[in-house]
């Protein structure tokens, strides 16, 4: 089994993490984090919006059964 990097976005109308993005590289999710994260800025100034975003990356292993089984984790305390 290989360690796999998920992103997650909490998205605030739903009240849950979703899965965004993942890789086996840590890296490559981080740059996607931080681009997703650079485009909503842009629409937020571009808008007026006053909305955070969050995220976060989880590492598990790579069966989408892990993966998903581990948001559902987070999503519990939620």
């Amino acid at each position: 089994m290989k360690k796999y990097y998920t992103l997650l976005h909490f998205d605030t109308d739903l009240n849950k993490w979703l899965i965004v993005f993942g890789d086996y590289d840590l890296e490559i999710v981080q740059e996607e984090q931080a681009d997703i994260r650079m485009g909503l800025d842009v629409e937020n100034r571009r808008y007026g919006n006053k909305h955070i975003s969050y995220f976060q990356i989880i590492a598990t292993g790579d069966k989408q059964e892990d993966i998903q089984e581990k948001v559902n984790q987070i999503n519990k305390t939620v």
